[in-house]
């Protein structure tokens, strides 16, 4: 007999700090920098200038969480915590999870392809983090952005509040073959932001497409059914 599931390598440093906390508090806190984050994909690596993938991209952030009171934005690159290598998004929050809250992190990140140190009060986990996002917005017609091979629309009302997204643009078609498809954006996802520049409406995002370089990675922001991520976009004209 036994359980056939998933079974997970605790580090003994991690086991030994959980024992303590539980001896004298009656329950484990845990660090928490209310962001949301995810892999360093080869292209998204390129679109960031860094020379290889490595470290956990800041997809979003909690305006009210401890990220953004340390400064952290959407589209930093968390490299080091306190020291330790971030090779991957999964290694960050173990990381973060070892500093207790309201303790200040040293956290290493890439900014527009330079290196700066933030120094972070971590807060503590709460039973059910949420993540949201930020900015302001305006109207125009659907349009259709030839080089990316998509069309896109004003944003829903009701997306707004249920997303937490206050700026961008709607998906509602996407090209076979096209740049946008090869970057794996769909029908229903709401571009936020392109090459670090917020989308406010339709007609201003097919002019921040037009200005786009040739032959060249650039990031995109989107939500995808709330979840915020980052994609990169070549254009090759």
């Amino acid at each position: 007999g036994g359980f056939m599931g998933l079974s997970f390598a605790i580090p003994m440093q991690v086991a030994l700090e959980v024992a303590d906390q539980l001896k004298s508090q009656g329950k484990v806190s845990r660090g928490w920098l209310g962001v949301a984050i995810q892999d360093v994909s080869r292209d998204l690596a390129e679109s960031f200038g860094l020379e290889k993938p490595q470290g956990a991209l800041v997809a979003n952030v909690d305006p009210k969480g401890p990220g953004a009171k340390g400064g952290l934005l959407a589209g930093d690159i968390i490299l080091q915590v306190n020291g330790q290598k971030i090779h991957t998004s999964a290694e960050l929050p173990p990381a973060v999870g070892r500093i207790r809250p309201n303790e200040k992190g040293k956290f290493l990140i890439v900014r527009n392809g330079l290196r700066k140190t933030l120094h972070i009060a971590v807060g503590e986990r709460p039973d059910d983090p949420q993540v949201s996002g930020k900015k302001n917005n305006d109207s125009t017609a659907p349009v259709l952005a030839d080089r990316l091979g998509l069309t896109v629309e004003i944003m829903p009302a009701g997306l707004k509040e249920r997303w937490f997204v206050d700026n961008g643009v709607q998906v509602t078609e996407v090209s076979p073959e096209s740049a946008a498809a090869a970057a794996g954006i769909r029908r229903g996802d709401v571009l936020v932001s392109i090459a670090g520049k917020d989308i406010l409406n339709p007609a201003q995002f097919a002019k921040l497409v037009q200005a786009l370089p040739a032959n060249q990675s650039v990031a995109a922001r989107l939500v995808r059914r709330g979840n915020p991520l980052f994609v990169a976009l070549r254009v090759n004209d």
